[in-house]
């Protein structure tokens, strides 16, 4: 049978509400993959914070390498020029990358 993955995002919701979307749709594993997994105006999302929030049968788990703000070295040659927006091309990059790939 095939996994679903779904996407969280950016959330103001309150720990409770997320926990109740989670599993009404039969979630048990959380994947953060923020590279800086903190947020100051909603705390309850923050690396130390949400893990200890959950509930004990959903599993919480930072997989950094897989987050957003890359960066590709100054005339590094890459592929990924279509993208208008520069942070694109570098994710593109770094998504190409051996640590990102394992």
């Amino acid at each position: 049978m095939p996994h679903t993955i779904y996407t969280l995002g950016h959330s103001t919701h309150s720990i409770d509400t997320v926990v109740t979307m989670l599993r009404n749709n039969n979630v048990t594993a959380l994947i953060d993959v923020r590279s800086y997994p903190a947020s100051r105006r909603n705390p309850q999302w923050n690396h130390d914070t949400l893990p200890t929030q959950l509930p004990t049968d959903i599993t919480y788990t930072w997989i950094k390498n897989l987050g957003g703000r890359r960066y590709t070295p100054k005339d590094t040659p890459t592929p990924n020029t279509a993208w208008r927006v520069a942070s694109f091309n570098h994710y593109a990059d770094h998504m190409a990358t051996p640590s990102a790939t394992s």
